[in-house]
């Protein structure tokens, strides 16, 4: 590698590291929601499922029941679908819609910590008749995606309760 190469890749690195660029974390949850009770209607659905994972690797110690939290986490909703976005001139699916929306807010003992906030994210995927069962999995992996990003803006959401910018 040439002096010039190292030279630039050094200035580069320098920039980068001067810039202040940092990965996204949530560790800075408020203290009200160290010891949370999570209250769904559906403890099975994927979004459930992530969003307890994530909360768990932000440090924050999930709860039986609302006795003992000092914050409560309500997901009021939490659906998935799809829709039919365009159909061919012989009337069959050419494209599809697949959506997530999720409503939730946050309280502690004493006050509302962040009022309900509705978060809906969608994605569209063309359909063939041909190879249906690709078309089904391809959905599977759209909607898994929609999860972790509805995951991500919850816990944004959330950190926003620290930062005292709700």
């Amino acid at each position: 590698m040439s002096s010039f190469s190292r030279l630039i890749i050094g200035c580069l690195c320098l920039m980068l590291a001067a810039c202040g660029y940092q990965l996204q974390r949530y560790n800075q949850l408020p203290a009200e929601m160290q010891l949370t009770y999570l209250q769904a209607g559906d403890h099975h659905s994927i979004f459930y499922r992530q969003l307890r994972r994530a909360l768990d690797d932000a440090g924050v110690t999930l709860t039986d029941g609302p006795g003992q939290a000092t914050a409560t986490l309500v997901i009021r909703n939490d659906d998935t679908g799809q829709r039919l976005v365009t159909v061919s001139a012989q009337n069959q699916p050419l494209e599809f819609e697949v959506f997530y929306e999720v409503s939730f807010l946050v309280r502690s003992k004493d006050r509302e910590l962040l009022p309900m906030q509705d978060i809906s994210v969608m994605r569209d995927y063309t359909y063939d008749q041909t190879i249906v069962l690709g078309k089904r999995q391809e959905e599977e992996i759209l909607r898994e995606a929609l999860v972790r990003d509805l995951v991500r803006r919850v816990l944004r959401s959330l950190n926003s309760i620290g930062n005292g910018s709700t």
